[in-house]
């Protein structure tokens, strides 16, 4: 997958390192040194961005689905364990974001790199994951903190006073105006991915614009873009390149794939998109994500299949009732509830704000 690497750094137009992995010179660990966030990332250009650069190739749906008939795919549903006590159910098929690409990152604060390449990279000349964006605790630093660090005290991320015990936290900075990319998986979406920046201490959400999208990046074949991205044992991530206009602040990040825009692996990039259809049960239980939802699908009819089996036809006992087309009536912004359960109009990464990742707007 070299060739498939570099590719893809070509597509994001951000510099690439030795094997196809993304460089560290544009504002992050290539020896800038940093006060404040000075120095920017990526290319500003605030003015008409031209159209989002597609990969050459379509990114996986890394769960089991299948085809149906009408070319329409069903796949199914997981725990997103957010919840301590009950399932909280998520689509297979929903993004999700591993990091932030270190090239795009401004400035990184110390606790970034180490962790990087303690937890994200197999070492300091691998990508990986990019820098975590999650949160990394300073335990050394009590709040206040410096906030053109990149850090934010404990206690503003759960919307409290601070005490004595509260301690600074890392995340990414990126720079307004200027290009930044997110790594993960399951960004099947190459022409109509949205990502919303909303604010840390509440408010409206800022939309970003999509500047470019890239998938299947890695040295280890495509045999591993199956599986979930890791920084650390699958290298096989997925990108999408934004540009905000926010401003100034923390913002927590939701990435969506709208509907519609799904490839098998198979077919050409500008191939007509496939419907995703959901078929919430798990374990025998239903976990229906609005009243109407069609729950006649058979949850052992669709696990059947694989990713790797790349659109493999599904069994009769997939659904008894053919599930809602994405009509009108399904349809809706990527910020409103889902209308049609079996077919959402956007699938959207983690919805619980105290797992979505974090970023500083400088």
């Amino acid at each position: 997958m070299k060739q498939t690497a570099a590719i893809a750094c070509l597509v994001l137009a951000i510099g690439c390192g030795p094997g196809g992995e993304a460089g560290q010179d544009a504002g992050g660990q290539g020896g800038r040194t940093c006060s404040g966030v000075a120095g920017g990332s990526g290319s500003a250009n605030p003015g008409n961005p031209p159209a989002p650069v597609m990969s050459n190739i379509n990114a996986r749906l890394r769960a089991s689905f299948c085809a149906l008939a009408d070319a329409d795919v069903t796949t199914g549903m997981f725990d997103s364990g957010v919840g301590p006590n009950a399932v909280v159910a998520a689509a297979l098929a929903q993004p999700t974001i591993k990091g932030l690409q270190r090239n795009t990152v401004v400035c990184p604060h110390p606790a970034l790199v180490t962790d990087h390449d303690t937890n994200r990279a197999n070492d300091s000349g691998s990508e990986g994951d990019g820098y975590f964006a999650g949160g990394v605790p300073v335990d050394v630093l009590e709040c206040p903190c410096d906030a053109t660090q990149g850090l934010i005290c404990s206690a503003d991320l759960e919307g409290r006073p601070p005490s004595p015990t509260d301690r600074c936290v890392a995340f990414p900075i990126i720079r307004q105006g200027a290009d930044f990319t997110v790594r993960g998986h399951n960004f099947w979406d190459a022409e109509s991915a949205a990502l919303v920046l909303n604010p840390v201490g509440g408010g409206n959400g800022t939309t970003a614009t999509l500047v470019a999208h890239a998938s299947g990046i890695d040295t280890n074949g495509t045999d591993r873009d199956c599986l979930d991205a890791n920084g650390k044992t699958n290298l096989t991530h997925d990108a999408l390149t934004f540009r905000t206009s926010a401003t100034p602040g923390f913002y927590r990040l939701r990435v969506f794939n709208r509907n519609g825009t799904f490839r098998l692996r198979q077919e050409p990039p500008l191939a007509p998109g496939r419907i995703v259809h959901v078929c919430w049960k798990l374990n025998g239980q239903s976990f229906a994500p609005e009243p109407t939802t069609n729950l006649s699908c058979a949850e052992g009819a669709i696990a059947s299949t694989t990713c790797a089996a790349d659109g493999a036809a599904c069994p009769a006992s997939a659904w008894t009732v053919a599930p809602r087309a994405l009509d009108a009536a399904c349809q809706h912004n990527f910020l409103q509830p889902i209308r049609c359960g079996e077919t959402p109009n956007w699938f959207g990464s983690e919805a619980d704000p105290r797992f979505q990742p974090i970023v500083f707007v400088d």
